[in-house]
């Protein structure tokens, strides 16, 4: 199985920019870099579960909104 992001366009729905959303979340940019990908690319690594709700309430949206776990 594969851990694809979302992440990306959720960010441009809210209008934001990648260095403020890893800021609030409390990541550096390299690190929100590794699972943020375009186009639901597949992600390096997977955040873990308080970094992703945190980054869900940010972007109001659910976890299925910004990753999706593929069986490849």
């Amino acid at each position: 199985m594969k851990l694809y992001s979302k992440v990306d366009e959720a960010i441009k729905r809210k209008g934001y920019l990648k260095s403020f959303v890893a800021k609030e979340i409390g990541v550096s940019n390299t690190t929100m870099s590794l699972w943020s990908k375009p186009k639901g690319g597949e992600a390096k690594t997977a955040p873990n579960v308080f970094v992703v709700l945190k980054l869900a309430k940010l972007l109001d949206c659910n976890v299925e909104d910004l990753f999706e776990i593929r069986e490849e």
